[in-house]
């Protein structure tokens, strides 16, 4: 897709997201549904919105940094970084949600939060574990 398309695009995407933004705010409190899920939608496209057209705008303006960016982005050394920070991230959401869950029952939240919030932290370890097994058979 060319530049100047992607641009318009993006244009329309953030006019649109003004006018659900609208939709959301003239529905009021008598739709409340309505209301926070319009204002939702455009809590997230407008930002994201708003910040690729400053990518397209920053990639006409400076081309061989961006080349450079792309070029240093698939660097291996680049790479296992990136990796590792992910890895560690993982583990401390991981712990945060364990955390998390034994403070929604110290609280006396509502169950199914707690088992939720429980359930979220072993689904991580469970994919973990398949994963690894799964790519250690494959290398």
């Amino acid at each position: 897709m060319s530049r100047k398309r992607k641009k318009n695009l993006l244009i329309f995407t953030l006019i649109l997201s003004l006018m659900i933004e609208f939709i959301g705010i003239s529905a009021g409190p008598e739709q409340p549904f309505v209301s926070r899920t319009c204002i939702i939608i455009f809590a997230v496209i407008f930002p994201l919105c708003i910040n690729r057209l400053y990518r397209l705008s920053y990639e006409k303006e400076f081309p061989e940094l961006i080349r450079q960016e792309k070029i240093e982005f698939q660097d291996e050394h680049n790479t296992q970084i990136r990796l590792l920070a992910k890895a560690k991230t993982s583990d401390i959401i991981r712990w945060l949600l364990l955390v998390l869950g034994g403070l929604a029952y110290a609280a006396g939240s509502a169950l199914w939060l707690t088992l939720s919030v429980i359930g979220i932290f072993l689904l991580s370890y469970i994919l973990e574990w398949y994963f690894s097994n799964k790519y250690k058979n494959k290398m």
